[in-house]
């Protein structure tokens, strides 16, 4: 992965600056802002994710309205015949 920022235009830092601002923003939408086609934008994007300039994608707490900890998962283990939930070694 050689990222320079030349190997991307105007469009793709569009398409970067509105994923940064609402990474749930959906095809059609960002097409509709970009001006291209879903098909070419779904391609940009993954080209884009590929390419290293997305990372991935993040959702952000409103600490605000209620501390957040982070808690572990529970899963189920079977024994015999009965289900119990134990914590998961490692966190959602």
């Amino acid at each position: 992965m050689n990222i320079q920022i030349n190997d991307i235009d105007r469009i793709d830092l569009k398409i970067l600056a509105c994923l940064q601002e609402d990474g749930r923003i959906s095809n059609l939408k960002l097409a509709e802002i970009v001006s291209l086609s879903p098909t070419a934008v779904l391609a940009r994007v993954q080209r884009l994710t590929k390419d290293g300039y997305l990372l991935g994608y993040q959702a952000r707490l409103n600490r605000s309205l209620r501390p957040i900890q982070k808690y572990p998962c529970l899963t189920k283990h079977q024994h015999g015949t009965s289900w119990r939930d134990t914590p998961a070694e490692q966190s959602c």
